[in-house]
């Protein structure tokens, strides 16, 4: 694998090491699948998208019942201010937690790179991201 390879895996993990590696992993599989001796473009190409994949399932997958709702809300809506995400999110349980902490499930979801956020306090919007690439 040369140099312009490693720019195009850098390119597409945007900086995280982690995604970078999964990328890495994958392509290596790809390579392997096809008996090749290198990794070429192709199968990076083809492991980015398998590998994002595999990536946002690991992250649906360590979310608790209420921060999957919350996700399922934005899936369903599209962008949404804190309070109307907590509006429609208190509507939906029987037992609500605090503004405070689905606040800090909003932020979790977005480190986990699920959502993603613009503006500010309480003008800012949340976003959900289809894809880990998005």
């Amino acid at each position: 694998m040369d140099a312009p390879h490693l720019d195009h895996l850098a390119d597409a993990a945007a900086g995280n090491a982690r995604d970078a590696i999964t990328f890495l992993r994958q392509a290596a599989q790809e390579a392997e699948w096809d008996s090749a001796d290198t990794i070429t473009e192709e199968h990076i190409r083809t492991a980015i998208p398998a590998a994002r994949d595999t990536l946002r399932q690991r992250s649906l997958d360590k979310l608790t019942d209420d921060q999957r709702l919350l996700y399922d809300i934005l899936l369903e809506s599209g962008a949404l201010m804190p309070k109307d995400i907590y509006e429609r999110y208190t509507g939906r349980v029987t037992s609500p937690k605090s503004k405070r902490t689905v606040r800090k499930y909003l932020s979790k979801l977005e480190q986990y790179n699920l959502i993603r956020s613009e503006g500010e306090g309480p003008s800012r919007r949340y976003t959900p991201r289809r894809s880990r690439g998005e």
